[in-house]
């Protein structure tokens, strides 16, 4: 226990390496709670969709009687989804916010107690645009699933197929994958879609919120204060992108864009990313000051576990080789070069 505070106490950054990775958690989980949410209401559907279709006949002549019964239920899903999504993107971006706010409070930039470090919301602007840039996602969505259904529903009837070939269908128009054992939802389908929108998007709300907090708190910093800077901060497992992981640790001053393989961008999940530097991304933005310390000092566990998994891929084939005096393993493959500042 000694050992764990005296380490905690190398760095002068005004939270600990546990509270980062504390912090970083919350936002994983927000993430994942949301997408369960929305994944139970692609289950829920589907179950609902079996049931309606196992009580009737699909006769030519039952076509227009049974489309009338769907629809409605399909309106709903469609609803409870928007709700879902409306409401996570919020917390999101209420989360962001607060990531920056508990990462700089007693300090100088944000010297507010608990009271009212915790309760930053998007403004009635920032609201209203993020309700407008989710809902776009949330009704193409609903579209497809709807249009999905619908089509399929459409041409069981017109090929005299039975009701359980028709929810077979439905469960790839969905994206469910059903084995004797084994019960997964996302995998395929519509829900997949769904869910790499919601990941996406979650991410982009939390990093923008911070990221627009943090120019907020410069702007409204004490005389002769100096601008704090951001990290971009990789998330060290095997899902990461390559170009991800050799962004990790890049330092940028207010206003300079972190620099990717595929472009340019202000945070992590810029909507002005490329899809393939943007879809699925987990990688946060956090303030940084010189004056706190060494990175793998401030940064602990957060830092290890990305220079452990550049370690490892190395290992699987990538070369690596140190830069004299410098402290960096360059990872090379025929693609790109990724480099990593070891802590020395």
């Amino acid at each position: 226990m000694l050992a764990t505070r005296l380490t905690e106490q190398r760095s002068n950054a005004p939270f600990s390496k546990s509270e980062l990775a504390k912090l970083l958690r919350q936002a994983d989980q927000l993430s994942e709670n949301a997408v369960k949410a929305l994944l139970e209401e692609f289950d829920r559907l589907h179950r609902d969709l079996a049931r309606q279709l196992e009580r009737g006949t699909l006769s030519p002549e039952q076509m227009d009687k049974v489309l009338e019964e769907l629809d409605p239920l399909l309106r709903a899903t469609a609803n409870r989804m928007g709700t879902l999504g409306l409401n996570a993107h919020e917390r999101a971006w209420t989360a962001g916010a607060n990531r920056t706010a508990r990462l700089l409070i007693g300090t100088q930039y944000y010297p507010g107690g608990p009271g009212g470090a915790f309760l930053i919301g998007p403004s009635g602007f920032e609201r209203r645009a993020l309700r407008a840039f989710t809902f776009d996602r949330i009704v193409q969505i609903t579209e497809e699933m709807r249009t999905g259904v619908r089509s399929t529903v459409i041409n069981a009837f017109l090929s005299g197929r039975s009701p359980f070939d028709v929810i077979t269908d439905i469960t790839h128009v969905v994206g469910i994958r059903d084995l004797p054992t084994f019960r997964e939802l996302g995998s395929t389908g519509v829900s997949y879609k769904a869910e790499r929108i919601w990941r996406t998007e979650i991410n982009t709300a939390q990093n923008a919120a911070g990221h627009l907090a943090l120019e907020d708190l410069n702007a409204r910093r004490p005389d002769g204060l100096a601008l704090l800077q951001r990290m971009w901060l990789a998330t060290g497992d095997d899902r990461t992108r390559d170009s991800h992981l050799a962004a990790h640790g890049q330092i940028r001053s207010e206003g300079e864009p972190f620099e990717l393989d595929g472009g340019d961008a202000m945070y992590p999940g810029d909507p002005d990313l490329p899809p393939e530097e943007r879809i699925n991304c987990r990688c946060r933005e956090v303030p940084w000051s010189d004056e706190w310390g060494e990175r793998g000092e401030v940064l602990g566990a957060v830092d290890d576990e990305v220079g452990a998994q550049i370690e490892s891929r190395a290992e699987e084939g990538w070369s690596v080789r140190w830069a004299p005096g410098q402290g960096l393993v360059r990872i090379r493959s025929s693609a790109r070069t990724m480099r990593w500042r070891r802590r020395v």
